[in-house]
């Protein structure tokens, strides 16, 4: 998908605003960073999402290259339950001394969290509303669901404890491929387990799949998407395949001959503009680059605040989390200890699992900021003053006229054709480090 970065034939070529006035000009327009950070912490409390990572699996698929480990024969006991809870208390009352969480939607991933045991998210449920400031009244409560797991005792547990969506990884519907990442489900089983699913949760599911998948063609993809649609609730991830190194299935498909090619780059193009098409023809929008959404109300609220540069606090085995620690408009990253033992053990003895915090820099946020911001459809990158910094502007200006970006009224947003290398638009619009201070005092001139 790379090779097809090249301006295309239509370019006018018309000519644009300096860089600087260009980005002067957004930070003069631009009233709502894309983080907003209050000046007082007593001011206000912006939004915070929670991670919960519960990394067992009943089995280990083969693309996968998360922190998981097999699932214990007695499912989750209650000292790991425990330590759950001493991590989640410690994150909201003690971690930043002063501070009171705002709690705007809660996720449960892993791993394979269908398999908690009910205790699970009853007693963490509990603690957020026990410890946070608030948790609004809306707020989004997700858990990750594998089709094999779903019963209706379970849909209705999930429910009556707060849960209000699910995630269910179906990824795919042919039976084919779901062997070959071995999938404990056929494309039926999920079937049947979606349709349990909507019973107790209509219009608040979200069905996950693959596509650019080892031997798939462009025309089996959109058959195949064509069913995907006939049966989806109200929200869709659509992934391309990512070929993790390490994992067993990009190891089959270095050794064994016999398992069919990767889709060239050509087809993944050809995929990723039907993905669009497809969705758009059946009422979805695309509102980030593998997220669709039935209404606005059915987008993801919790990957929106990841997309958006919100805080999110991780908890669990292996959990990243970013925090202002230090400061409104400052960031930290935080890291859990990845094995569940090790984890468990720190928690109860300390009260929480945490093996590493990292500051952030200036830069270092406003990067990230970029990368999120213009995976995002209709928002896009608000350019502000910290932003500004950091982006190339000529690169910016080249972008738009090549028609990967455009402007908007409060900064630059990918094209659909920029959505699709989203990931090569990027690091040719990030300025050089040390270019950062001269751009610093032209652009507020």
């Amino acid at each position: 998908m790379l090779q097809r970065l090249r301006p295309p034939r239509a370019a006018t070529g018309a000519l644009l605003p300096s860089s600087t006035r260009v980005l002067a000009r957004s930070l003069a327009t631009t009233t709502t960073p894309t983080s907003p950070a209050p000046k007082s912490r007593n001011d206000t409390n912006p939004p915070v999402g929670i991670y919960l990572h519960f990394p067992y699996c009943t089995h280990r698929c083969t693309y996968c290259a998360f922190n998981v480990y097999a699932h214990p024969p007695a499912g989750a006991p209650p000292p790991l339950v425990e330590a759950y809870v001493k991590e989640l208390t410690h994150a909201l009352t003690e971690e930043v001394p002063g501070r009171r969480w705002d709690v705007r939607s809660v996720y449960f991933g892993g791993g394979t969290p269908s398999l908690a045991p009910q205790e699970f998210f009853e007693r963490t449920l509990a603690s957020i509303h026990q410890h946070a400031n608030a948790v609004a009244a809306d707020a989004e409560i997700t858990v990750e669901a594998n089709p094999s797991d779903i019963t209706l005792d379970k849909l209705h547990a999930w429910r009556a404890h707060g849960v209000n969506r699910l995630s269910i990884g179906v990824q795919a519907l042919d039976d084919a491929t779901l062997r070959l990442f071995e999938r404990d489900h056929t494309a039926q089983q999920a079937l049947r387990a979606v349709e349990l699913a909507k019973k107790v949760f209509p219009d608040r599911i979200s069905l996950d799949f693959i596509w650019g998948r080892p031997g798939q063609s462009v025309r089996a993809w959109k058959n195949e998407l064509r069913r995907i649609l006939g049966v989806a609730d109200g929200h869709l991830s659509l992934y391309q395949l990512t070929l993790e190194r390490g994992t067993r299935l990009v190891r089959a498909l270095n050794t064994d001959d016999d398992l069919p090619a990767m889709p060239s780059d050509d087809e993944l193009a050809d995929m990723y503009e039907a993905t669009v098409q497809i969705t758009a023809a059946h009422d979805f929008h695309q509102y980030e680059v593998s997220s669709f959404a039935r209404t606005r109300a059915n987008e993801a609220v919790h990957n929106s605040g990841y997309w958006r540069g919100h805080e999110y606090i991780g908890v669990g085995p292996g959990a990243h989390g970013c925090i202002a620690r230090r400061g409104p408009g400052t960031r930290d990253k935080t890291y859990r200890i990845m094995s569940p033992s090790a984890w468990a053990a720190t928690c109860h003895a300390s009260g929480h699992g945490m093996l590493k915090r990292a500051k952030m820099t200036r830069r270092a946020v406003a990067e990230e900021r970029v990368v999120m911001g213009l995976r995002m459809v209709r928002d896009g990158l608000v350019v502000d003053e910290e932003v500004a910094e950091v982006l190339d502007g000529e690169a910016v200006e080249k972008m738009v006229r090549d028609g990967f970006l455009e402007w908007t009224e409060r900064g630059v947003r990918c094209t659909r054709r920029g959505l699709a290398v989203v990931d090569a638009v990027v690091p040719r619009v990030l300025r050089a480090e040390k270019e950062e201070e001269e751009v610093r005092e032209r652009v507020l001139q």
